[in-house]
C-alpha cells in the first residue's frame, strides 16, 4: 500500500513539473487547505462559553423607571414647576440628604406651541461635563391640569418612592420633606439585622 502511494505521488510530481507555474501554485494552495482542514478535524477549536447573565449593559433610556408616568394633577404647570423646584432645593439638595451633592438644572419653555418645564438632577460634575443624570421631572400643560412625569435613572427604589410622595404634596401646595435622618437610621438598622441573620457561629473546640 505504501509503495502505491509513492508511485502515485511520483507520477503526480512528474505531471505537475510539466505544467505551467500557475497550475503549481493552485495545487499548492489546495494542498495547504486540505492539510488545514485535516488538522482542524483532528484537533477541533474549542469556543469558550459566555455567561450572558454576567454581562453588564450600560444604562440606556430603556432602563428608565417612573412612579409618575403622565399623571395629571390640578393647577398651572408653571406653579407646579416652581413648587417642585423650591421643594427639591429645600429638602433634597441639602446636607444630610442622599442627594446633598447633586446638581440642579432647569428649563422652562413658556412661549411657542409646545409649552413645558423640565427639572434635571445630576450627580456632581465631572469636569468639564455634567455628571450622570439621577432623575428628571417633566411638566406639560393639559386642558384638565398639568401632566407630570418623573424619569428615574439612578434613584434607589426607596428614594424614588420618597421623592414621588414629596412631589405630589408640593404640587398641592403642602409642606413635605422626607426625614432623611430617620430613613438613614432605618436603612442602617435593616443592614445590621441582615448581617446578624447571616452571621454563622462555629463551635469552639475545647
Amino acid at each position: 500500500m505504501h509503495m502505491r502511494w509513492l508511485q502515485f505521488w511520483s507520477v503526480k510530481a512528474q505531471f505537475l513539473m510539466s505544467r505551467p507555474i500557475k497550475t503549481l501554485l493552485k495545487f499548492g494552495a489546495c494542498l495547504s487547505i486540505l492539510l488545514c482542514l485535516s488538522a482542524c478535524a483532528q484537533n477541533p477549536i474549542e469556543i469558550p462559553k459566555v455567561n450572558l447573565s454576567s454581562v453588564k449593559v450600560p444604562l440606556t433610556d430603556v432602563d428608565v423607571t417612573s412612579s409618575l408616568s403622565g399623571e395629571i394633577v390640578e393647577g398651572d404647570y408653571i406653579r407646579a414647576y416652581s413648587r417642585i423646584a423650591l421643594g427639591l432645593r429645600q429638602c433634597w439638595l441639602v446636607e444630610g440628604s442622599p442627594l446633598e451633592k447633586a446638581q440642579f438644572f432647569a428649563r422652562n419653555k413658556a412661549d411657542g406651541s409646545e409649552k413645558k418645564a423640565d427639572i434635571f438632577i445630576h450627580k456632581p460634575a465631572i469636569h468639564p461635563k455634567r455628571g450622570p443624570r439621577i432623575f428628571s421631572i417633566h411638566l406639560k400643560p393639559r386642558s384638565n391640569g398639568t401632566e407630570v412625569r418623573l424619569d428615574n435613572r439612578h434613584l434607589t427604589p426607596q428614594n424614588e418612592t420618597n421623592v414621588t410622595k414629596d412631589i405630589r404634596n408640593w404640587i398641592k401646595g403642602e409642606k413635605s420633606c422626607t426625614d432623611h435622618a430617620a430613613q438613614k437610621q432605618k436603612e442602617q438598622h435593616q443592614t445590621s439585622a441582615t448581617e446578624k441573620t447571616a452571621k454563622i457561629t462555629l463551635p469552639v473546640r475545647k
